[in-house]
């Protein structure tokens, strides 16, 4: 069967040489990832970190095997180098050969099937560093022989070539055993979606695993997709219907992949839904149309450029940045706020009978439940889980508590909840168990990651409309969020409770 340009064929059941895991939607479980404390996109970083290193430091060794090797040979005569001299040239050639890589994006999570562009650079570029430091070598006044650089240019690239391919086998072997393996659903069964199934077959150093390939057309239903080449030695079979964060999840999705040579605006934000509902990445080819706004890092495929949009909610390293902020703003504000909480509570307790603070089980990260802490604005008679008011007039509403809630000052004791991990100081509002249970999957998305005492929503114009009715700020947020973002966010604050708005 012809489709596009892709050769398709009509199976039930699995492919004898695909992967099994992609039919869970009809039955069958996929097996289990073996446990690993790294994820595919994390192990491409720490690839883009370690072979730097390792070029740096090939290079250095290369120079002085060549050398080594120019004096075993057979000459009549050999023209030595001392230490210092071996040890600047190598140094600097190592530099020299690092920044030529960075250059041309080697380090940028490329990829090329066969390794093809891999092998041509580690040759090219260790002869162009030789011709870029010929004048640098004159002018220093070194005394390097030809017999020295010749060696040179050819043990590098020997040297580059097997440190690259050792470094590929641990990564492919790392894989074969489930460990680094990012599994990744392509959204699309046309000829992007094939080219890029191709790609992923043959590119086992980027850490995607395909598992299974959607698409909207239902008589492509139960269709097997094959990689491209004159053997079907991979294959997938398609599957139809609604893409859903369910879906992705039964499949222990990591990646999406939104394989269309035009997709509607529909299917990219229905793929965004699903994706964001599991914690997945959302990758997009081909490039235009990534949204804009939206930052990205970029993989080559041989020519189609996938693009990842970053949703870093699950990101370590930021969450460890950001608890630690956390933690510290929140203590020093905490023991700087001391005599202005005490008043506050003196005062509320002056005004009103009852106790200072207000508790409520409010949702969190995940769809975890929580008790919040506020200073209490409203009598003891009014309901605790009635709708916020949103009037100073208010009968509900105390005397303090009308200063408290135009001031913001009321939130002050959620700072508690930061210190316990229940919330951060920026992010999306938490919101009552009942309100929760109504959203639909793109409100949703707001439960990625924890909730926060201020955000973008509260110092918007909309703050006045419940939160679930304006969940794009806090998809904004968590799509954008970062540690700078969250500084000018806490300074916006302040200025907002200044002005008592």
């Amino acid at each position: 069967m012809e489709n596009n340009g892709v050769i398709l064929t009509r199976k039930s059941g699995v492919d004898e040489r695909g992967d099994a895991s992609a039919l869970n939607l009809i039955g069958l479980v996929p097996p289990k990832r073996a446990s690993s404390a790294i994820d595919g996109y994390s192990l491409r970083w720490v690839s883009s970190v370690a072979e730097p290193i390792l070029d740096f430091a090939t290079s250095i060794f290369g120079v002085w095997l060549a050398y080594f090797v120019y004096l075993l040979l057979p000459l009549h005569q050999h023209q030595h180098t001392s230490t210092s001299g071996l040890i600047s040239a190598s140094v600097i050639l190592g530099t020299t050969v690092v920044l030529l890589f960075v250059s041309e994006g080697a380090y940028h999570g490329s990829s090329s099937l066969m390794r093809i562009r891999e092998t041509e650079r580690a040759i090219r570029i260790p002869c162009a560093s030789f011709l870029i430091l010929s004048p640098v070598i004159f002018v220093s006044g070194q005394v390097y022989s030809r017999g020295t650089v010749l060696c040179s240019v050819v043990v590098l690239p020997a040297l580059l070539l097997c440190q690259k391919s050792l470094l590929a086998s641990v990564i492919k072997k790392m894989h074969a055993q489930g460990y680094a393996v990012s599994r990744t659903v392509i959204y699309g069964a046309g000829y992007t979606g094939r080219r890029i199934f191709t790609s992923l077959v043959n590119s086992a150093r980027l850490g995607l695993k395909p598992v299974a390939i959607f698409d909207d057309d239902p008589t492509l239903d139960g269709v097997t997709v094959h990689a491209l080449g004159y053997k079907h030695l991979h294959g997938l079979t398609v599957h139809s219907g609604q893409l859903t964060a369910d879906v992705l999840r039964e499949l222990e999705c990591d990646v999406l992949i939104v394989a269309m040579s035009r997709p509607t605006p529909e299917a990219i934000l229905r793929a965004s839904i699903a994706a964001d509902g599991v914690g997945a990445r959302l990758a997009l080819a081909p490039q235009e149309v990534v949204a804009d706004g939206i930052s990205s890092d970029s993989v080559d495929l041989d020519g189609l450029i996938l693009r990842f949009a970053n949703f870093p909610s699950d990101s370590w390293r930021l969450e460890a940045v950001k608890r630690v902020m956390d933690l510290l703003f929140s203590m020093i504000a905490l023991a700087l706020l001391l005599p202005l909480g005490l008043l506050l509570a003196f005062l509320i307790r002056l005004d009103s009978p009852g106790p200072i603070f207000f508790r409520q089980v409010r949702v969190g990260k995940g769809g975890k439940t929580f008790k919040i802490f506020k200073f209490r604005t409203m009598f003891v008679d009014a309901p605790v889980y009635a709708k916020s008011p949103h009037s100073s007039e208010d009968p509900r509403i105390t005397r303090i508590g009308k200063v408290l809630r135009r001031t913001s000052l009321d939130e002050l004791p959620q700072l508690f909840n930061v210190v316990r991990g229940d919330m951060s100081l920026v992010g999306p509002r938490p919101e009552m168990e009942f309100l929760v249970h109504q959203y639909n999957d793109f409100q949703r998305q707001r439960l990625q990651v924890l909730p926060g005492v201020t955000g973008l929503w509260q110092l918007s114009a909309d703050r006045a409309f419940h939160i679930h009715e304006n969940p794009e700020y806090d998809l904004y947020y968590i799509r954008n969020r970062g540690f700078f973002l969250d500084m000018a966010i806490l300074i916006h604050t302040v200025f907002f409770a200044m002005r008592g708005i």
